[in-house]
């Protein structure tokens, strides 16, 4: 599969299409206020579609990597993840020209991951989040030195993050930190970074996907549903529990489009942004569909 010039999934066939379809939902559900979806008129939504489609390749040599752990091949301290994520980071900004959705970018890229434990090893959510910690704890300071290479070349959102929580490539070294310590101090002044971390929030998210498909709820009304339950702040402040119960109950989110479009206008005029709640969801709907529950 070649998109914009760049081949990705050219022998992971069954990963491919379950990650490419996760992070298409992930984006596109509308109306996620705050959030990319489809009707958006502020670019985001393509840039989060564009941000998935270009880290693609990394998630794809993410996911043979962690396979060649299961077959005793190589180790996690090889899995090279501070490089791989700074691949995928040079990789969406030679696509989109500068910005970039860092909750699309690192979500995709540790699909692969996940992807490779549920193809290889099945497991609930909370066995691939313990993997998944242990995959970032091992990757040591050469990894993270790699990532902030990355961050600093791209610029943008990462690299405000990496000033913000005083991270440079010399106190990493003199602290000895590892890939998963940046990450985790990144994640304390960027929810971008700490929900592409956080699969228990996806655990939750799948449950309010499931409880709405039981009710009778339709894939995107669902993931609406997800996003509301996550961002339950905002629910309540701007008038959008109704809306949350019906969906939940099995409504068409297009009965509340109207309400969900003018709280998503608000929300921008005063500069909140939830975009953080597409790797949760992107982490949630590759779980369902894998499982066949979507």
């Amino acid at each position: 599969m070649v998109l914009w010039g760049i081949t990705v999934f050219s022998g992971v066939s069954d990963a491919a299409v379950s990650i490419l379809r996760s992070a298409f939902l992930a984006c596109s559900a509308y109306v996620k206020p705050a959030a990319p979806h489809r009707l958006s008129p502020y670019g985001d939504y393509e840039l989060c579609i564009q941000s998935s489609i270009a880290s693609l390749p990394a998630a794809e040599e993410l996911f043979d990597r962690v396979y060649r752990v299961f077959q005793g091949e190589t180790t996690l301290q090889g899995l090279g993840l501070g490089a791989l994520l700074s691949n995928a980071l040079r990789a969406v900004v030679a696509v989109t020209g500068r910005e970039y959705d860092l909750s699309a970018l690192l979500s995709t890229v540790l699909l692969g991951l996940v992807a490779a434990y549920m193809t290889r090893r099945g497991g609930s959510l909370g066995e691939v989040r313990t993997f998944m910690r242990n995959a970032l704890v091992s990757a040591g300071t050469q990894d993270a030195l790699e990532f902030v290479k990355g961050a600093r070349q791209v610029g943008g959102d990462l690299l405000l993050a990496l000033e913000e929580a005083g991270l440079t490539e010399s106190s990493i070294r003199v602290e000895g930190l590892g890939l998963f310590d940046v990450l985790e101090s990144l994640g304390e002044v960027c929810p971008a970074v700490r929900h592409s971390l956080d699969l228990e929030l996806a655990s939750r998210s799948r449950n309010t996907i499931a409880r709405c498909r039981r009710s009778g709820g339709d894939t995107n009304s669902c993931i609406v549903a997800a996003h509301l339950d996550m961002v339950s702040a905002e629910v309540q402040r701007y008038g959008l529990g109704e809306v949350y119960e019906g969906l939940v109950g099995g409504a068409d989110v297009k009965r509340f489009v109207k309400a969900l479009i003018a709280v998503d206008q608000r929300l921008r005029r005063e500069g909140v942004r939830l975009g953080w709640t597409v790797a949760p969801l992107a982490y949630a709907v590759y779980v369902m569909i894998s499982l066949g529950e979507l």
